[in-house]
């Protein structure tokens, strides 16, 4: 009786690899991206909950954004995206090795703000237009964050 094994090829019994780290290496940016875009939608909640303007800062040479109230407190001006007078930090996130901030595009510049009701402002307090991040990773493969005028978040 033949051996119900022999159909079986022997030389390949698994992931190689280059293959298990390319598949972790896109899990890392799809994490990193939903990550990011949690925090977009719970910064856009709490400026509606709290009736502030609260602002993103994306670093591209750092890595990183900042969250922050954006209300002009200590001196500051309120609804410029920038972080100044007293203004408090909410959340400083690092992104992690593997994944690095491509490009950021919010009409023009690497930053915006949710006003109390919820929608997008650029850094001259104006209405957002639109905005998006893109995140790559080491293998060179790259996905988008895209905030739309009414403050919609999507990955396209």
């Amino acid at each position: 009786m033949d051996d119900p094994t022999t159909w079986m090829d022997h030389s390949r019994q698994g992931f190689s690899v280059v293959e298990l780290l390319t598949v972790l290496t896109i899990f890392v940016v799809l994490a990193t991206l939903r990550g990011i875009k949690a925090d977009m939608q719970l910064t856009k909640s709490l400026a509606i909950r709290k009736a502030t303007p609260l602002a993103l800062e994306f670093s591209v040479l750092a890595n990183n954004y900042t969250i922050f109230t954006d209300n002009g407190v200590g001196g500051g001006t309120p609804g410029n995206c920038l972080q100044d007078g007293s203004e408090p930090t909410l959340k400083v996130v690092s992104l992690p090795a593997q994944v690095t901030i491509a490009a950021v595009n919010f009409d023009g510049t690497d930053r915006f703000g949710f006003g109390s009701r919820g929608l997008p402002y650029d850094s001259s307090g104006g209405p957002l237009d639109s905005g998006r991040i893109e995140l790559r990773n080491t293998l060179n493969h790259s996905k988008t964050i895209q905030v739309d005028v009414v403050g919609r978040i999507t990955i396209p």
